[in-house]
């Protein structure tokens, strides 16, 4: 006999029934596949940002690298430690000056 979510095992134990688990394996898969497409589509504008900020730094572009390195917070303000690469390229650019 179901209760809810429960089946009674008869024996005084209870279990989670069948349809719970189709339901809860259903609404994980679906969260699993939205967190990654929100992820994916921030991340990548991101990545390619900073990864242009990183060659830019490399060459020594800091003005450069200071551009794309807001352009990565713009796409994503939790994208990994280009927060700290941008001050970075900030501080460069005084010492330059």
């Amino acid at each position: 006999m179901e209760i809810g979510f429960f089946r009674n095992q008869g024996n005084g134990a209870f279990t989670i029934s069948t349809r719970t688990r189709t339901l809860n394996s259903r609404l994980a898969a679906v969260l699993l596949l939205t967190a990654g497409l929100n992820l994916s589509g921030c991340k990548e504008d991101c990545s390619a940002a900073a990864k242009l900020g990183d060659f830019e730094f490399s060459q020594g572009n800091f003005v450069n690298a200071v551009r794309q390195y807001e352009k990565a917070l713009k796409a994503d303000a939790n994208c990994g430690i280009v927060g700290q690469k941008l001050a970075d390229a900030k501080r460069r650019i005084a010492e330059n000056q």
